[in-house]
């Protein structure tokens, strides 16, 4: 487990870093940073199927909730983890411990997946 938490961590370096190289190439059009970052993970981000998405979802919530991190694992729009940074958490950590307990409480977490609300919790 922890293995597989380092490399999505890992992943997330090596994704910013090749977004970086990206943007610094001459006459290459971008979008928005904080959009190809997200981009980019969506892209590479696969649950096999050994791999609990729930577990990695509350971890990555528990350490890095403050900054969206749970929600770039879940997969959102590039401004939820911008408002969680902004924010530390959506008033000092409250948006993160509700997400957490949402996490822990659903059985299936899927309708989590690509929400671009602010809120996951407010699902339609």
């Amino acid at each position: 487990m922890n293995v597989k938490l380092f490399g999505f961590f890992f992943g997330l370096f090596l994704c910013f870093g090749s977004v970086q190289a990206q943007k610094k190439a001459p006459g290459s059009k971008s979008k928005n940073l904080a959009n190809q970052v997200v981009q980019v993970i969506k892209k590479k981000r696969s649950l096999a199927e050994t791999e609990n998405p729930k577990a990695v979802a509350a971890i990555t919530t528990f350490l890095l909730g403050p900054f969206g991190a749970h929600r770039i694992y879940l997969g959102t729009d590039a401004k939820v983890p911008i408002f969680y940074t902004l924010t530390l958490g959506g008033g000092l950590g409250i948006l993160p411990i509700v997400d957490l307990v949402c996490i822990l409480s659903a059985e299936d977490i899927s309708s989590y997946y690509d929400n671009p609300r602010i809120f996951m919790w407010n699902v339609p």
